[in-house]
């Protein structure tokens, strides 16, 4: 395995989710469904991909998300049923292959990417990137996209004010649980409460993954939230164990209530222990207390055998890795040596640090289940 970067590995590991779907055909297919006239979501599942959304303009399609590059064929004759319109403009609610790698089949095509600026910046074409927030008039239709975090560092809400309907990409799904791990706890309740605060009764609520909802599913789903997380706290509290957790009565019923659009009754076992395993990674992993005053020691620029710079820089109680000028994630300190990043399962990967004798840090080391990638200190 080559040294991608620690961006390549956390989509890889840290910030994947599992695709759940109410769909069990042998040849899988893609379901539409008609929200107005000229706006419609096409459904994937079952290994299609996510989600996408289509928006008719008076002269071309917008899309929210592409699925997978190897259903481009089934997504190309899905979108011929609507219009022969070419697409103009992808939206991608995260950097997920899922959600986007059949963006390329679009961009070759003249299409122009719009994407969060921590998303990656990939030679594909004509895009617009945007830091907080970016409005866009096409064909007549009003697109607003919103930068949050909460499932990736460079999650999108995408809101169609004429259609009256909000696309969530993996910040939200009906079908599965939170997968809230680059933005934490406080992440994932700021992605909904801005969801909320766009959206009225009447509005149409896309997730990632699962059936479309409304504002009501979204409260469903953010009270859940809010319980599971302080059951989860109660239990760590009293020292219970992953496999005592997952026994727990009470926190699977609460889990139960994720899953809103009827494809199943409970999470599959693996799928709900890890679920487990993630959230004590994500909010309930406690950093080393004697080492945050000595942050500001960790701080510069490292350098990998290939090249690509890993920069560290001060944050709130740990610190924030970037590689390659791109936001990778943060880290807090388990030991001196040892930074751990929230929402990663042990094997998945960790940062240590390598220090000279004068107690001086050297070097920083990804450190992955099969391979580390060290990197040296090369200015401050």
């Amino acid at each position: 395995m080559t040294r991608n970067g620690l961006a390549l590995l956390a989509a890889a590991f840290l910030l994947s989710t599992p695709i759940i779907s109410a769909d069990t055909e042998s040849e899988p297919q893609i379901r539409h469904h008609k929200i107005a006239e000229g706006f419609h979501v096409l459904y994937g599942g079952n290994g299609l991909g996510a989600s996408v959304g289509v928006i008719e303009t008076s002269d071309s399609l917008v899309l929210v998300d592409t699925m997978r590059d190897r259903t481009t064929a089934k997504l190309a004759a899905a979108l011929q049923e609507i219009s022969d319109k070419p697409v103009s403009h992808v939206f991608n609610t995260h950097r997920h292959e899922d959600h986007t790698s059949g963006n390329s089949a679009f961009v070759e095509q003249g299409a122009i990417l719009v994407r969060q600026a921590n998303g990656p910046d990939a030679d594909e074409g004509s895009q617009i990137r945007f830091d907080e927030k970016v409005i866009l008039n096409v064909g007549g239709v009003r697109f607003e996209a919103y930068a949050v975090q909460s499932h990736t560092p460079e999650d999108a809400l995408i809101r169609v004010p004429a259609a009256n309907v909000i696309f969530l990409g993996d910040t939200f799904t009906t079908n599965w649980h939170p997968t809230f791990y680059s933005g934490g706890e406080a992440g994932q309740l700021a992605v909904i409460e801005r969801a909320l605060a766009l959206a009225d009764d009447k509005t149409v609520i896309v997730p990632g993954h699962g059936n479309v909802t409304n504002r009501q599913g979204v409260i469903v789903y953010r009270d859940a939230f809010r319980d599971w997380m302080d059951r989860m706290r109660e239990l760590a509290s009293a020292g219970w164990t992953p496999d005592q957790m997952a026994a727990d009565a009470e926190l699977k019923a609460i889990s139960k209530r994720f899953l809103q659009d009827g494809s199943r009754d409970e999470m599959r076992p693996a799928g709900y222990r890890r679920f487990i395993k993630r959230t004590i990674s994500t909010e309930l992993t406690t950093a080393n207390e004697s080492v945050l005053p000595h942050l500001g020691e960790y701080v510069g620029t490292y350098r990998y055998a290939d090249g690509m710079l890993l920069r560290v820089e001060l944050a709130e109680g740990g610190l924030t890795i970037f590689e390659g000028g791109q936001l990778s994630g943060h880290v807090i300190p388990l030991s001196k040596d040892k930074f751990h990043f929230p929402g990663r399962l042990e094997g998945e990967g960790h940062l240590t640090f390598q220090f000279d004798g004068g107690g001086n840090v050297t070097g920083a080391t990804y450190v992955g289940e099969d391979q580390s990638w060290p990197a040296a200190r090369v200015r401050d």
